[in-house]
């Protein structure tokens, strides 16, 4: 096998959960990436690139269900090189399914399973086909909801050859509870015990980005403490879920309609987590209603 090959990503999952933008990014970071590589030739191809003169270090392959001998081999198939290849690692991912009935409506594209219309069964058909391979992955994201900018936050995270000092992507979403939590929380922060400003004539027209309503917020001695409080939980927390193998957290901050309080606190904490070394999308979900 390649005795110069460092690092060599097996990329496969669901059809629409994000590939394409995936090795794109493996592209961005030096690797040389092959799409929809026939597994009946991959022996072959690490062949000669064993041979070659100038090998690559870096390989990235996609495979996926439309490769049926891949999908009822694999784990023979990864077995196998992974005791000639030390440095494989196979990523897979996954969205649920209402998330990529919308992406395919999106796009119009038609499901590389799919018989006629009928997409709901062919997802179900390639989910259950590839659940195996899902559970023998070294690395499992589920990009349902993952923007493109923190899917690439995520790949990068594992895959970059530049080491940050903080390594979790992040994002915060503020919001009004008065209009549902956002499914895409693995943390919700509740901020409606502090004052709130919509009470305040001067401030009720505005929002949490304005200088004078963060002021009113952030300064306040309860604000501060809090402050204080989650600043040591998510310095507990964040190595324990970098541990863990966790690719991106998703931190929600909620008061009654998601225009002040949250709105102020999101900011904090963006420019808290970008001092820190991370990388931080910011959503403000209910900003604009009334």
């Amino acid at each position: 096998m390649p005795s110069a090959l460092k690092s060599f990503v097996l990329l496969t999952g669901l059809s629409g959960a994000g590939k394409s933008t995936a090795m794109a990014v493996l592209e961005d970071l030096g690797f040389f990436c092959i799409d929809n590589l026939p597994v009946s030739i991959l022996e072959s191809f690490l062949k000669m690139e064993s041979l070659s003169k100038t090998p690559h270090s870096r390989l990235a392959i996609h495979m996926d269900a439309r490769d049926f001998d891949f999908l009822k081999k694999h784990s023979k198939i990864l077995s196998a090189l992974k005791k000639k290849i030390p440095v494989l690692k196979v990523v897979f991912l996954t969205a649920s399914e209402e998330t990529l009935i919308r992406r395919f409506s999106e796009t119009r594209r038609r499901h590389p399973l799919a018989r006629g219309a009928d997409l709901r069964r062919a997802l179900k058909k390639e989910r259950d086909k590839s659940e195996a391979l899902k559970n023998s992955a070294d690395v499992r994201i589920d990009t349902s909801h993952l923007s493109v900018h923190a899917l690439r936050a995520a790949i990068e995270n594992i895959f970059s050859s530049k080491k940050r000092s903080s390594k979790l992507p992040l994002s915060l979403v503020s919001f009004g509870y008065r209009y549902g939590l956002p499914a895409q929380c693995d943390l919700v922060l509740d901020v409606r015990f502090l004052p709130n400003p919509f009470f305040v004539p001067a401030l009720k027209p505005l929002d949490g980005s304005r200088p004078n309503v963060r002021n009113f917020v952030l300064k306040r001695p309860e604000t501060r403490r809090f402050l204080a409080k989650i600043q040591d939980l998510l310095k507990f927390l964040i190595p324990h879920y970098e541990r863990e193998g966790k690719q991106h957290l998703t931190i929600g901050f909620g008061c009654t309609g998601g225009r002040h309080r949250s709105v102020a606190l999101a900011h904090y904490f963006k420019g808290y987590f970008e001092k820190k070394g991370h990388w931080v999308h910011l959503e403000h979900r209910d900003v604009h209603k009334k």
